[in-house]
């Protein structure tokens, strides 16, 4: 009986949480994603040069090893399919939305990209 009523859903309404992203926002977190799991992360650094013996690690030598483990695996698809894959098909729904051909675009092409390197990692891809 000593609650508020009027307004309530505007009080606890966070202003620094917000509810939509534009299109610039999406894009560098989806490409810094993309490109660094290819060129720098699990699939650049893990899975080429140490499979190769070209680097050495001194700590955390499981891959040098050629101990496949699965945070080798899945971080990959997590950073590529899960992240990635989801911004770019943001990016292409809100340039959709908007009209803005652009971002479609870009959305498109990067959205190939992933898929492709996904392709090339876990073999065949079916997308629903």
């Amino acid at each position: 009986s000593t609650a508020c009523e009027k307004g309530f859903d505007t009080i606890n309404a966070n202003p620094n949480d917000p509810v939509a992203l534009p299109p610039e926002l999406l894009l560098p977190h989806g490409i810094k994603l993309a490109v660094n799991s290819v060129v720098g992360g699990a699939l650049g650094l893990d899975v080429g040069p140490l499979w190769a013996q070209h680097l050495a690690r001194i700590q955390y030598t499981e891959i040098d090893q050629f101990n496949y483990t699965t945070d080798v695996q899945d971080t990959p698809w997590r950073d590529l399919y899960i992240e990635a894959n989801a911004d770019f098909q943001k990016i292409i729904e809100l340039g959709k939305a908007t009209g803005n051909e652009n971002y479609q675009a870009v959305g498109l092409i990067m959205r190939s990209y992933v898929f492709s390197q996904m392709t090339a990692v876990y073999g065949d891809i079916t997308c629903k």
